[in-house]
């Protein structure tokens, strides 16, 4: 809601001039850095500015590069074959200082990488409660849990770290172990003594959300997972639909795309089943697998519609 008022706002020539102004005026001290920071860059955007004076709003960062998981539908075995000698580059503390020239600007922090596991960094706890306290940064870590302990956990609800989105493909004992090679018995434990954690200090954050990538293989397993996610206090489970990819299952068709009127039979299913059960889902419709492919070409272009990530988002990964 609140990227979708502010890509409308920055469309707004009139109002993106008010707020360059009223970034001038806004001193770059603390906090506020973060608020000017996003007055200016709203500038940039609506301008479409060659050279860009504001500084980031979003960050990416993979505070680590390897996995403790080697799921079927991941990129990771195209990662260990191309990169088979990679090292852990673990992000420590000293490096993120080394970057709050544009952190103290940042309004959003996401921990990810694609096909790294956040939570293997021994400094993520430290890292996230020093920018917390410091600079109020908003932030996100997308993860197995399987490595997200106790003393993270109450590190992470000490500090009023904002969101963590689990990767959440599989409800069962067997078919998680199948498709994300791991125990699910553990990150469901670390998952309940953090719901547990937050109760006993009345705390809201961080909010957990399920990610579910939907394809054949897991499609009976959403009755589990919807289950789970009210178990364990989670807050929205999101709704991917499983494209394919460089991974363990790219020949084997699992994707509904080969087989659409099943596939939206089976999110019928689910958001069916999600109502019932008072269980919120995104997005909050069904997202129908179409025939309709777009093509891209000179007659299938939208002239108008502006790209804001380059005036807007940085990412930082390290190879």
């Amino acid at each position: 809601m609140i990227e979708r008022l502010f890509k409308k706002f920055c469309g707004n020539k009139i109002l993106v001039v008010i707020a360059k102004a009223a970034a001038m005026v806004v001193p770059p001290l603390g906090r506020l850095k973060k608020y000017r920071n996003i007055l200016a860059s709203s500038y940039s955007i609506g301008f479409q500015q060659t050279i860009v004076k504001n500084n980031p709003i979003r960050v990416l960062i993979a505070p680590i590069s390897i996995c403790n998981y080697k799921c079927l539908f991941c990129e990771i075995h195209k990662d260990n074959l191309l990169y088979p000698d990679r090292t852990k580059n673990v992000v420590d503390l000293s490096i993120i200082k080394n970057y709050e020239s544009f952190l103290s600007f940042c309004y959003k922090l996401n921990f990810s990488g694609g096909t790294e596991e956040p939570l293997l960094n021994k400094h993520f706890g430290e890292i996230a409660k020093y920018l917390k306290q410091k600079y109020g940064i908003r932030m996100m870590v997308n993860t197995n849990a399987s490595m997200l302990k106790r003393n993270l956990a109450d590190t992470l609800i000490n500090c009023g770290f904002d969101s963590v989105l689990v990767s959440y493909h599989a409800g069962s004992k067997e078919k998680y172990k199948e498709l994300m090679t791991g125990n699910i018995d553990v990150v469901d434990e670390n998952l309940k003594y953090l719901k547990e954690q937050k109760e006993l200090k009345n705390a809201t954050r961080p909010v957990i959300k399920f990610n579910f990538a939907l394809h054949k293989l897991n499609a009976d397993e959403y009755p589990f997972i919807l289950q789970k996610a009210k178990l364990l206090g989670v807050t929205e489970v999101i709704i991917n639909k499983y494209y394919g990819g460089r991974n363990r299952l790219q020949d084997k068709r699992v994707s509904f795309d080969y087989d659409i009127d099943e596939g939206n039979r089976v999110l019928d299913d689910i958001y069916s089943s999600a109502k019932n059960d008072d269980i919120n889902l995104s997005p909050p419709r069904p997202q129908y697998w179409t025939k309709d492919k777009s093509n891209w070409d000179s007659e299938n272009f939208n002239a108008s519609k502006k790209c804001p990530l380059p005036w807007t988002d940085y990412t930082f990964l390290k190879h």
